[in-house]
């Protein structure tokens, strides 16, 4: 008995273990990655959506929902009514919660409701979420298996936008990827990105347009297949093929609009960065003789010293002001230099 209580309480932590994965992976493939504070609203989001369903089966059932949420049985002292109320309770405060998050937290640009709106607007949200969130708990698993089966893996870029500077990155993306022969074009959305976005615009309409445009940007080629959401770029691929897009991607990428830092003190940096590149491009012949572009340089890499992030995101900061350097100096980034020298691997 007691071998057997053990084996049962293995197999509940690997099964939670597997359900926390599917779920974070979930939430990744609807809104894609961001900041660990953005994450863990989202998660939370996503997680009290998706239970909706279950209290709105509590005010029918209160029995059965009591023993499939809280695996708590039910007692005979409880009256049902009693119980009915409670879940009727959480299935209103559950979509008022959402509206008001999502309301709070849409990016600059999202439009303005009343009070009285958002709290409306939380409820077909948070249908639309729980319907999004169901396709991908079971299609995401499966995708990851597929992708490990053909020995591709998944890449992530960190890539924060807002209103037009989305499709000016996917534009981006489109020129990079032809000019360094990765053949992968744009194309109509795979119906797993696809089904998803449909659902939350149905039911979330304009309000969930912060978090998620009407479609997303999506590119297929031999081997790779890329997605861009408001807030990362997903490269998947062969080994080789993804870390070398994932480079190429993230070295173009550094002088659009997109962040690729998630922490709002890096971001800060990020967009002094960001000025800088559009100083020098504006007038590419005379950067390196500017002292003005060489002090505010200086100051940056200085500023590299003293910013307290996360090292991910320092790495980046890193990365950007090295590139910026070469920039001024009219020297080519380091995997254009590949590609022009002949030296680019064959995709």
């Amino acid at each position: 008995m007691v071998i057997v209580q053990a084996i049962f309480s293995l197999l509940s932590k690997m099964a939670g273990k597997v359900l926390n994965a599917v779920f974070g992976w979930a939430v990744i493939a609807l809104f894609g990655r961001s900041s660990s504070k953005q994450q863990t609203l989202l998660t939370g989001l996503v997680g009290a959506a998706a239970l909706w369903p279950l209290l709105l089966l509590g005010i029918g059932l209160p029995k059965v929902a009591a023993l499939v949420i809280a695996f708590i049985p039910y007692s005979r002292h409880i009256p049902a009514q009693v119980l009915r109320a409670i879940w009727f309770g959480l299935a209103v405060a559950v979509p008022i919660a959402v509206g008001l998050v999502v309301a709070s937290k849409a990016p600059p640009g999202s439009p303005r409701e009343s009070f009285a709106k958002r709290v409306a607007r939380g409820f077909p949200i948070t249908a639309g979420i729980a319907g999004a969130f169901l396709v991908m708990f079971v299609v995401v698993p499966v995708l990851r298996l597929i992708s490990v089966a053909r020995g591709r893996q998944d890449e992530h870029v960190p890539m924060l936008t807002t209103g037009a500077g989305y499709e000016t990155v996917a534009e981006m993306i489109d020129e990079t990827l032809e000019r360094h022969h990765l053949d992968a074009p744009r194309a109509a959305p795979a119906w797993w990105l696809k089904a998803p976005a449909r659902i939350l615009g149905f039911f979330g309409g304009r309000s969930l347009r912060g978090f998620m445009p009407a479609e997303l940007a999506y590119w297929l080629g031999p081997g790779l297949e890329l997605a861009l959401y408001p807030s990362d770029l997903l490269i998947r691929g062969a080994k080789s093929k993804a870390a070398w897009a994932h480079g190429v991607l993230a070295e173009e990428l550094t002088r659009g609009p997109g962040l690729q830092t998630l922490d709002v003190t890096a971001q800060k940096v990020e967009q002094q960065i960001r000025t800088l590149w559009t100083a020098v491009e504006s007038d590419p012949s005379h950067a390196r003789d500017s002292g003005d572009l060489h002090e505010r340089y200086v100051a940056i890499a200085a500023a590299l010293g003293q910013v307290e992030v996360p090292y991910d995101d320092w790495q980046v900061l890193y990365r950007e002001t090295a590139q910026l350097g070469r920039a001024i100096d009219g020297e080519p980034q380091l995997l254009e230099l590949a590609l022009t020298s002949g030296h680019a691997p064959q995709p």
